[in-house]
């Protein structure tokens, strides 16, 4: 109850003042846009700037008028990253408040318990979240901007074969996000080159990772290819640097992020590796990549508006409210009809990827949007 209660003060505030932002008085009535993500505890920082980005661009569109009249109303939830509250918020989003379509959630594990409420309910879903398990197998309903760990860990591997580091050690936390990373490492290294000599996983509750650090010590393995991200990553990485593993590590791109960098300290995070999105250094993108203007113009409007630079998370975000945006203007109020404007989806330009959705595929195709990046100094950079 004291939950509901608190979570239910946030999204008064919020949805109002989003509600207000573009007219004092709308003669139609608002399209209703659900919003859930953690906005509290160890991943508050993935949710809150995937809810400032939600609710600027929402902003943006009804100082323009809304569509066709009719203003962008987002609700709210603090999901917490609990698989229990995430439940409870998104029956509430659907039930209680009607929405039309929600945004999130941003987590693995909160993704995973929203999954068969989308479904069972038939409200379509789009998720910034990294698991491609979301979208594999196929669920109606749900799609993700974030591209799929297979793309990252092709590059990855790519990269590997690249330096003829062929003799691998994989690392990978014991969630949703690592075992989709495992399964993709699996499946595409033998087709690579890439022979696998050592399988470990870190759990979310482990505090010291140094015994599996000198497994890979002793492994004699050429490389080390970590897919973890938030506290597991954190800890592995300190770590490797406790134990002095001088092998490259390579990153999941979960873990390539500048506030990764600050949560592992400066010299830990030197020199490691990783496929990601083009977002980080896009002023290093050549000038004819259709995905530069994009980025740098999110970047631009999200600063001017809180003074602060996005992250990779709230990129995902602004791709998701995009396309959903396209889809309202398309199908109106008709959550089936808006279901099937999103996976009707053609050649949008966003800033993670190039997106093409259809009946077989709700997640982007990232082969070509993917860049390795290297930290140097403190700051991840890309590696021409």
């Amino acid at each position: 109850m004291m939950l509901m209660k608190k979570i239910l003060i946030l999204v008064v505030v919020l949805s109002i003042g989003t509600f207000l932002g573009g007219s004092s008085s709308w003669a139609k009535d608002p399209y209703k846009i659900g919003f859930t993500g953690p906005l509290t505890g160890p991943a508050a920082y993935m949710g809150d700037v995937n809810k400032k980005t939600v609710l600027m661009i929402a902003e943006q569109i009804n100082a323009a008028g809304g569509i066709d009249g009719h203003p962008i109303e987002i609700i709210v939830y603090d999901s917490e990253n609990k698989p229990d509250t995430t439940v409870q918020v998104f029956n509430r989003l659907i039930k209680k408040d009607e929405v039309l379509v929600i945004v999130g959630p941003t987590t693995s594990i909160e993704a995973m318990a929203a999954l068969p409420i989308a479904e069972q309910t038939k409200t379509p879903t789009v998720m910034p979240v990294g698991t491609s398990e979301v979208v594999k197998p196929i669920r109606k309903y749900v799609f993700k901007t974030p591209i799929s760990e297979a793309d990252a860990v092709a590059k990855d591997l790519d990269y590997l074969k690249e330096k003829n580091l062929t003799r691998i050690a994989v690392v990978t936390s014991q969630d949703g996000y690592g075992e989709a990373g495992r399964e993709a490492i699996e499946k595409l290294a033998p087709a690579k080159g890439i022979e696998i000599i050592l399988k470990e996983k870190v759990s979310f509750e482990d505090k010291d990772m140094t015994p599996i650090v000198f497994k890979v010590k002793r492994s004699g393995a050429q490389a080390l290819l970590e897919w973890t991200h938030l506290r597991p990553s954190v800890i592995l990485t300190r770590n490797i640097k406790q134990v002095g593993l001088d092998i490259p590590v390579i990153c999941s791109f979960g873990a390539v992020q500048d506030a990764w960098v600050k949560a592992v300290g400066v010299e830990a995070a030197e020199g490691k590796i990783g496929a990601t999105y083009k977002f980080m250094d896009a002023e290093s993108l050549p000038d004819n990549d259709p995905q530069k203007p994009v980025i740098l113009k999110y970047q631009k409007t999200f600063f001017e508006k809180y003074g602060e630079n996005p992250i990779q998370f709230g990129a995902n975000a602004y791709d998701a409210m995009h396309i959903i945006i396209m889809a309202l203007k398309k199908a109106g109020p008709d959550k089936e009809k808006i279901r099937n404007a999103i996976e009707e989806t053609k050649n949008y330009i966003g800033t993670g990827a190039i997106f093409n959705f259809s009946p077989t595929s709700h997640d982007p195709s990232g082969e070509k949007s993917m860049v390795m990046y290297k930290v140097v100094k403190g700051k991840w950079i890309l590696l021409k």
